[in-house]
């Protein structure tokens, strides 16, 4: 989107000072820490080429999606770094809302451990790609986590996502024009209404051996009313249906090509020249520290710009304003994701920008260097002109998006400049009153509070719990492992363990109690001491494998024993008791019975620190909330349904 808290970029704010200063504060130490070097060095082309194409998805009726501009090997960085937003604890009309589809689970993003119910919210890769599992070739990296370093004292405090550099890897060689293709899981299609026709591989499996045979039986030579009557009368499931060819023509090419190239129409990859004229470049701003007084991160322009140039196309969420809440266990009562959308002080409906490198775009007022404007055209033919003559209502009851913003140069923009655009007058009186109003946190006393970021940046070496029992860290952190359970091996090896140890006492595998302060109890710690010989024979070493590092398997955890390596640089190992997420996934969540659960050779890379729920700045009461405004000129008439008035009167 068009404005970022992580960027707030607003010139006369110096109040903000450190609390913005993003790319200066603290940072987790990320497995995936060279992501937006890698990302960079593969765009460092001159002159510039452009590496991201937005366009028609080649699947039928799926919309736009994304498409590489470069040849992309296994392996590489395929998008810009984004933000990831947290959705905490949301409202039942949120998660019914149109948001149900682009939301991911918040375990993907690291965000999990935020609140006791998170989805996050990706723009960029994560809602203008498709997914097409058959030919899936890109997967998320988790988010780091940058605090600014500032504690939470500033009126900058809880305003702006601190999860950043979410950006995705491709799976497979990929050839330019290739279209960008992600995972949803299974389970997004067959829980939405309206996808149960979406074929899987099985089924394309399927219906390439019912192709080989008509084929060879002559039945491609029958027409289209033949092919439709063979296919009522032997083809019954849905999805095995929308697998095989739709005309008699196409079952011809689905014999040669195959059914899954047929169904994408021979389109996939697109030709360069057709994404260039039917399309747009994505990756035409670069983001990096930006040149405003602290204002934190910002987007640039990686070549020169003339005046009226489309810098980048805003497809554009709808959202109803008041499904933007969270329930009573956040300090603060609006999401977080408010302050990312535009709207209007007298309108019900908020619209959320979702395309790539948007979220870094900052605020100076007058003196900002492009606009924002509704297509003059649109060559994707996503943009439907005859929203802007409907309802609220109307829109509110659309099934998918279709409405888009350009963000346009005011003037020639030279490569290397900021990009920066006007948030708004109402915006910035309500940023005014919030300076006038803030007022720190009460009851945090100077190191009190210190967010997970900043540990995992000055803790390499971690405290056991028998070290914590004398000095323990802060009461708002707790620690996660990155660790799958392999329900094999592993199971065997604990085994033995587990049998002893339910004789002494039965402890919860479940990680809710070990999020908590004051977990670990003196009768714990005293029988741990006493069993540690056997928990050291029987534990399983950490296993290093594809994709271990990611949120998905992220997990609350507990240091019990620490050691140092022979390897040079290797640092330091741990044994570590592992606990369940209370959201983990079945297929690696440590059965009930393992009453115990202790993997030995941890690194330290697999250990981070983690806010314990509800305790991040996104939390805090009084953080500021409010949606950026459109130019008054811009916001049709009718969108204006009265909203602040029945807020007010409420």
């Amino acid at each position: 989107m068009v404005f970022s808290y992580s960027s707030l970029g607003f010139l006369y704010c110096l109040i903000l000072v450190a609390v913005l200063l993003l790319s200066g504060g603290s940072v987790i130490n990320n497995p995936y820490a060279d992501v937006v070097s890698a990302y960079v060095a593969s765009v460092a082309e001159d002159p510039f080429q452009c590496t991201l194409y937005l366009a028609e998805s080649t699947i039928p009726s799926a919309g736009i999606g994304l498409f590489a501009g470069i040849d992309r090997p296994a392996g590489s960085i395929v998008s810009p770094p984004e933000i990831a937003h947290q959705i905490l604890d949301g409202t039942e009309d949120f998660y019914n809302s149109l948001s149900h589809l682009y939301d991911w689970d918040g375990a993907v993003s690291g965000g999990t451990f935020e609140a006791e119910k998170v989805v996050t919210i990706m723009p960029g890769m994560g809602m203008v790609a498709n997914s097409f599992l058959p030919l899936k070739n890109s997967m998320p990296y988790p988010a780091r986590v940058d605090s600014a370093g500032s504690g939470r004292t500033g009126p900058g405090a809880g305003a702006f996502s601190v999860w950043h550099d979410q950006t995705y890897k491709t799976e497979v060689d990929l050839v330019a024009g290739a279209e960008l293709f992600v995972d949803y899981g299974e389970s997004y299609f067959t829980e939405q209404r309206g996808l149960a026709g979406v074929p899987f591989l099985e089924d394309f499996k399927w219906a390439d051996r019912m192709i080989s045979d008509l084929v060879r039986a002559g039945v491609a030579l029958v027409g289209d009313t033949a092919w439709w009557a063979i296919k009522d009368a032997f083809v019954e499931n849905i999805r095995r249906l929308g697998a095989l060819p739709t005309s008699a023509a196409d079952l011809v090419r689905a014999g040669q090509v195959g059914s899954v190239e047929n169904y994408l129409g021979g389109n996939n990859p697109r030709s360069l020249d057709w994404l260039a004229t039917n399309g747009y470049c994505v990756d035409n701003l670069q983001v990096r520290r930006s040149d405003l007084p602290d204002a934190g991160r910002g987007a640039f322009a990686r070549k020169a710009f003339a005046m009226d140039d489309v810098l980048l196309p805003l497809p554009l969420l709808q959202l109803r304003r008041r499904d933007l809440v969270t329930d009573e266990n956040s300090g603060t009562t609006n999401q977080l994701l408010l302050n990312y959308c535009f709207g209007d002080a007298d309108s019900s409906m908020v619209l959320f920008p979702y395309s790539s490198t948007s979220n870094f775009i900052n605020h100076s007022g007058e003196h900002s260097n492009a606009r924002l404007q509704w297509p003059e055209s649109d060559p994707t033919n996503f943009h439907q002109e005859g929203w802007l003559a409907k309802s609220v209502e109307d829109i509110l009851s659309q099934k998918h998006a279709g409405l888009m913003l350009h963000v346009v140069a005011t003037r020639e923009i030279f490569e290397g400049e900021e990009v920066t655009i006007n948030y708004g007058k109402t915006w910035e009186d309500a940023w005014e009153k919030h300076l006038q109003e803030w007022s720190p946190p009460a009851g945090d006393e100077p190191g009190e509070y210190v967010s997970a970021s900043d540990l995992n940046v000055s803790e390499s070496r971690l405290k056991t719990v028998f070290e914590q029992a004398a000095n323990n860290y802060p009461e708002n952190v707790a620690t996660v492992c990155y660790y799958r359970y392999d329900r094999g091996e592993e199971e065997e090896a604990t085994k033995l363990w587990n049998s002893r140890q339910r004789t002494e006492e039965t402890l919860e595998v479940d990680g809710n109690r070990a999020l908590r302060p004051g977990f670990d109890s003196a009768v714990y710690l005293a029988r741990l001491n006493r069993t540690l010989p056997t928990i050291l024979q029987h534990a399983p070493a950490w296993r290093n494998f594809e994709r271990v590092l990611s949120g998905v398997n992220a997990r609350p955890c507990k240091v019990i024993m620490r050691h140092s390596t022979e390897d040079e640089g290797a640092g330091d190992r741990y044994l570590v008791r592992m606990y369940n997420r209370w959201n983990q996934q079945d297929f690696s969540s440590i059965p009930t019975n393992q009453v115990e659960h202790y993997v030995a050779e941890v690194p330290r890379h697999a250990i981070h620190f983690v806010d314990r729920p509800y305790t991040s700045d996104q939390h805090l009461k009084g953080a500021f909330r409010h949606e950026m405004n459109f130019p008054d000129d811009m916001f049709p008439v009718q969108w204006r349904d009265g909203y602040k008035s029945c807020e007010l009167l409420s």
